[in-house]
């Protein structure tokens, strides 16, 4: 029996898994992050919004010659956008082993105001 042909792969740029969970007071978000360092992580918060941003490197001893590829490395975002207002100064983020933990407080101001457009027919 014969091994494996290599094969060029071109494979998805690495989009990390995010779970958001809400309570009373606050919005729990969680991110898989796994083989990406802290020093290449950024976390901003703009209007209501929370990126979550950097790149995953690949290791320095990857082979080139790979038969088959899963992993996926590269600059990655995920851009989060919360129907309540954020107390921006409440926000806490943890990193530890490959998982982010971002608490976000809500505002005392209540939901978001939501507007229905109306639409025309052609």
């Amino acid at each position: 029996m014969r091994g494996p042909t290599p094969r060029q792969y071109t494979f998805g740029e690495f989009r990390p898994k995010v779970d958001i969970a809400e309570d009373g007071g606050c919005y729990h978000v969680t991110a898989e992050l796994p083989g990406v360092r802290a020093e290449d992580l950024a976390i901003d918060f703009s209007g209501n919004t929370l990126i979550i941003s950097g790149e995953k490197k690949p290791h320095p001893d990857e082979p080139d010659d790979v038969y088959h590829r899963e992993r996926a490395w590269g600059t990655f975002q995920r851009a989060l956008t919360f129907a309540q207002q954020i107390d921006e100064n409440g926000i806490d983020a943890v990193f530890v082993e490959g998982e982010l933990r971002v608490r976000l407080p809500k505002t005392g101001s209540g939901k978001a105001k939501v507007v229905r457009i109306p639409v025309r027919g052609a």
